[in-house]
């Protein structure tokens, strides 16, 4: 039975405590915020890896004294994408 002494005090039958409920939800918003966060960090670096990634294999092609237009070719990147990267080069 619940009896009014095993009762926390200040709690009363079918009531909340509002101030609980509430540092429950914001730690629920926090942790899903924290997460989503997360996740668009990695989606964010994994692109720039990427990117990077393609980039320093131009660069390479491009230092054998391939041209601009071989790499495009082999690589399906465009003309246009060799080139800015080998003017940066």
């Amino acid at each position: 039975m619940d009896f009014p002494e095993n009762r926390e005090e200040g709690e009363r039958d079918g009531e909340v405590d509002m101030c609980k409920a509430l540092e429950e939800i914001k730690k629920m918003s926090e942790d899903k915020g924290k997460a989503e966060g997360r996740a668009e960090g990695r989606a964010e670096g994994k692109a720039e890896g990427i990117k990077q990634g393609e980039a320093i294999i131009l660069l390479s092609m491009l230092n054998k004294d391939m041209t601009c237009e071989e790499v495009s070719v082999l690589t399906d990147v465009p003309l246009e994408k060799v080139k800015q990267i080998a003017e940066k080069k």
